[in-house]
């Protein structure tokens, strides 16, 4: 009974071993295991680090591309503003210099009218003259003709024939 008492002792005991070497083995496993799966999570940590900086530098790049794009703009926004004005005050002295000239021009109009006027009405002047001298100087010649002893028709006869005749 004692040898049987041992044998299943031993036996107990290679079991108990068995089950601890299995214990050992799958706890051996599952620190294998864990071991792979930390350093796969290192790796993880790792690649996420990775592109947490990708990330960043193609954040940041997009910002400066960002801000320089709208610098671009605000620039080329700023110099079409310069040229619009400069176009608009070019249009506006254009457009003064336009109605100046039209002043000028219907003031020059009405001043050629003034003196188209007073010069007919120079002629008309010259022309009713010229007819008051002419009947004046007939007046005096049919005077003088019929006058008989005037020493002023001899005189009148000695010279030059009637030139303001027709």
């Amino acid at each position: 009974e004692r040898v049987e008492a041992v044998v299943a002792a031993v036996n107990q005991a290679r079991e108990r071993q068995e089950s601890l070497d299995m214990e050992a083995k799958r706890t051996a496993e599952q620190r294998l295991a864990v071991a792979a799966l930390e350093s796969r999570s290192g790796e993880l940590d790792q690649e996420i680090v990775r592109a947490q900086n990708m990330l960043r530098s193609v954040r940041n790049t997009r910002i400066k591309l960002q801000a320089q794009l709208q610098a671009d703009t605000q620039q080329a926004t700023l110099r079409l503003r310069q040229r619009e004005d400069k176009l608009h005050a070019r249009m506006s002295e254009a457009g003064n210099d336009i109605r100046a000239e039209r002043d000028e021009q219907k003031h020059l109009r009405g001043k050629l009218e003034r003196l188209e006027l007073a010069l007919q009405k120079a002629n008309a002047d010259v022309v009713a003259l010229l007819k008051k001298r002419r009947e004046k100087m007939e007046k005096m010649h049919d005077k003088l003709t019929n006058v008989d002893d005037s020493p002023i028709k001899a005189e009148y006869r000695r010279g030059p024939p009637r030139l303001w005749e027709g």
